[in-house]
């Protein structure tokens, strides 16, 4: 079942932990090229705030959470990222149904357009990040900018590992 998570789901510490620890194990392993050990995706305190500012839906299974994405509406757009699915349990299609999920959500809020960005090495081509780029692109997201990281506000680029970009994708719904 996925379903949007409220103001009170925010305030579900236990909830929040199970959430913020499998973005930051994802992530962890996902783009451990790029940040090492250290840094992590997201915390508790943050992950709140994106629940009540924005909108993120969660995939429950028997009231254990698979998977998440969280998402922002500006008008008739939207930007999406956190989009994750425990390591565990990927190749079951979760990560395909909460975008279906979100896509549904901002169609029926007047949006038409979704944006992501994807970090990806500068210097050489990453398979991890490249078989995530063809997901996207199967998904009917197309690549319409390449920016360094060292161009995006209150990212921390110095922590960086290795020179990177971060390629825009987008989708018109």
């Amino acid at each position: 079942m996925i379903r949007k998570l409220t103001e009170k789901d925010a305030q579900n510490l236990d909830l929040i932990g199970v959430l913020v620890f499998n973005i930051n194990k994802n992530y962890s392993e996902t783009e451990k090229e790029f940040w090492g050990d250290a840094v992590e995706r997201t915390s508790p305190t943050a992950f709140q705030k994106e629940i009540i500012q924005n909108n993120v839906l969660a995939y429950f299974e028997k009231e254990q959470v698979l998977g998440s994405v969280a998402y922002e509406i500006k008008g008739t757009e939207a930007k999406f990222g956190m989009l994750s699915v425990n390591l565990q349990d990927h190749g079951k299609r979760i990560g395909s149904q909460l975008c279906r999920a979100m896509e549904d959500d901002l169609m029926s809020q007047g949006v038409s357009k979704l944006h992501l960005e994807l970090l990806v090495p500068r210097n050489y081509e990453s398979e991890n990040k490249n078989n995530i780029r063809d997901w996207y692109e199967r998904n009917g997201f197309e690549s319409v900018d390449r920016i360094q990281a060292e161009d995006f506000p209150n990212l921390p680029f110095q922590q960086l590992l290795i020179e990177s970009d971060f390629i825009k994708m987008t989708k018109n719904l």
